[in-house]
């Protein structure tokens, strides 16, 4: 399949809104509907808030972290390989 000018690879447009973040959503589902979900201005603190999720909620789940970009596009934050 050939792309078209204006159609770019999905992981390189996830990784470049990652790249470009300007702030990070961390959040855990909580069941029937609920989340907790926090702001965070680095990746850092995002990662050590999502740590501390887990720690907290004891309930299987695993805290996902977003990126955000000045547009407000947002992607979600991978330690490798998007799958």
């Amino acid at each position: 399949m050939t792309l078209k000018m204006n159609e770019i690879d999905a992981d390189e447009y996830y990784d470049s809104i990652v790249a470009n973040a300007v702030y990070y959503g961390v959040s855990i589902f909580l069941g029937s509907g609920q989340h907790d979900a926090h702001t965070c201005r680095t990746l850092e603190e995002a990662k050590d808030t999502a740590k501390r999720m887990s720690e907290y909620y004891k309930n299987g789940r695993t805290p996902l972290i977003y990126a955000f970009d000045k547009l407000g596009r947002h992607a979600l934050v991978t330690d490798g390989e998007r799958k």
